[in-house]
């Protein structure tokens, strides 16, 4: 047996460790993560700079300050304000969802998804609760509309800004802003028409 041939084994090991408190919820995810991370950096199987390499990844620093600016908006209460005015008190149930979907998909095409969805949740939740509409009816729409608008822009999601990142560290050309928007503007209108 070689001399690194344990790594793989070991990694597989605390990816099933992890995976287990994770499913179990034994602490946050992140704290989680953390500690498979020093697990796997105290075995010599990391180095220090490649541990830290996903803090000082822009993609990921990008979402960070996506999350700040999210949390403005929601103590500012302009989003409750503005979601009053964008559903309407007096919308059904197929009006609102068109609402929905389509701020959902234009917003998160300017702010990255997962901070749009992280603040709208509570939001649409309690408008179709004070409507008397189940909030079920209104939450799948708003991700899905949500990973839809994402796919416009390179801050549309994590996953877009992880990429532009990493084709920047190694070189290549990174995308423009609105580059992938021709690829995942007509999904968009298929998945809002839907």
């Amino acid at each position: 047996m070689k001399d690194k041939d344990w790594q793989p084994w070991f990694v597989l090991s605390v990816l099933v460790v992890m995976f287990f408190f994770l499913v179990k919820g034994a602490k946050t995810p992140e704290t989680i993560a953390f500690i498979a991370m020093c697990v796997v950096w105290n075995a010599g199987v990391i180095s220090t700079k490649e541990a830290l390499s996903g803090f000082s990844n822009s993609g990921m620093l990008a979402v960070g300050v996506l999350f700040v600016v999210v949390q403005a908006i929601e103590r500012s209460q302009l989003a409750p304000w503005a979601a009053k005015h964008v559903f309407g008190m007096r919308t059904g149930i197929r009006s609102g969802l068109f609402r929905l979907c389509t701020m959902c998909f234009f917003l998160s095409a300017l702010l990255n998804n997962t901070p749009v969805v992280a603040l709208l949740t509570p939001i649409t939740r309690d408008w179709a609760r004070t409507r008397g509409f189940p909030p079920s009816l209104f939450l799948i729409p708003l991700s899905f509309s949500t990973i839809l608008g994402g796919l416009l822009t390179m801050i549309g999601t994590s996953t877009n800004l992880v990429i532009s990142a990493l084709a920047e560290n190694f070189g290549l050309e990174k995308p423009g802003f609105f580059e992938i928007g021709y690829i995942g503007f007509p999904p968009g209108i298929l998945g809002g028409i839907y």
